[in-house]
């Protein structure tokens, strides 16, 4: 049994453990006249986009904890509760939140998918990574895509859209924290591109593939990534061929991240004289408070390591 079957029976199970909690909550009613002012989202990138478009005005539940991934994540009864409290829940979709879409479907909340307008990539096919194998990305789209901050700007109005339509009340406020957050967004994007200018290698290997999105923004190449499918180990010939590679670049270092485990990585690392440093796709810890933040931080990780 693989890890993602696994994955999908661990989840089944803890729905199914509380489905009494859930059908309680889902029936709660807000206090009649008042509408429910709380929304919730999935991953930290996503939470921040959309308290910065909702400003004051409405709680914003962020389901996945800090430092967790969401390839392995199993919800706890209390993100079962927020999904359950929430409105609407917004997901990236294309399987990485999964998760929050089925205790979605449980409690009877809506979701909105964020990638209205974005010009969505493939994931990479099974021949360019490992063959036979199922992975998270469940139609075949990347589902990295707030990694550019020019996607970031049209998550945010996809956001803005629909909290207006549920929130008519609010338009001109949300409508006045969209300009202000897109402003801030177009600063950071010309910061970002203006570290990368003091990157000497233009070519980087990951740890998994969730870094295309944002190599294709701002000029980079990734020559390969460690784990193609997260929860799955890679093969020898895998490993044997992104090692050529690696070789061919003329890397020397290998990009991991501190939601996966990278006790696999040390024998490749060792045979290829390879350091690690650390790219964060999420952020929400340390001095990552921020997607701007986590977006400039790994600007200035890969320019000081390449």
């Amino acid at each position: 049994m693989n890890v993602n079957t696994k994955k999908i029976i661990a989840v089944a199970v803890a729905v199914a453990a509380i489905a009494l909690l859930l059908i309680a909550l889902a029936s709660r009613k807000t206090t009649e006249g008042i509408p429910n002012r709380t929304v919730a989202a999935t991953i930290f990138p996503l939470c921040d986009i959309v308290r910065n478009v909702a400003g004051d005005d409405l709680t914003v539940a962020c389901l996945l904890p800090p430092g967790a991934s969401p390839h392995t994540f199993e919800p706890t009864p209390s993100v079962i509760r927020q999904v359950s409290s929430a409105s609407v829940v917004f997901v990236l979709g294309h399987g990485i939140d999964a998760w929050a879409e089925t205790l979605a479907d449980g409690a009877e909340k809506p979701t909105t998918t964020v990638d209205t307008n974005i010009p969505l990539r493939r994931a990479l096919d099974e021949e360019e990574e490992e063959e036979g194998h199922d992975d998270e990305h469940s139609d075949g789209v990347d589902p990295h895509y707030w990694l550019s901050i020019p996607n970031a700007k049209l998550i945010a109005a996809n956001v803005a859209a629909d909290l207006t339509a549920r929130y008519p009340d609010l338009s001109a406020h949300l409508s006045a924290n969209l300009d202000r957050y897109r402003s801030e967004l177009d600063r950071a994007d010309v910061q970002l591109r203006e570290t990368l200018t003091l990157t000497g290698s233009r070519e980087i290997v990951t740890l998994h593939d969730a870094w295309y999105y944002f190599a294709e923004e701002y000029g980079l190449t990734i020559v390969g990534s460690f784990v193609p499918t997260p929860g799955r180990e890679p093969t020898p010939q895998y490993l044997a061929a992104l090692g050529q590679a690696v070789s061919r670049s003329g890397s020397q270092t290998l990009f991991s991240e501190p939601q996966i485990s990278t006790d696999t990585l040390q024998p490749f690392i060792h045979d290829h004289q390879l350091k690690i440093a650390v790219l964060d796709p999420l952020g929400g810890t340390g001095d990552r408070t921020s997607y701007i933040k986590t977006m400039l931080a790994n600007a200035e990780t890969i320019a000081e390591n390449q």
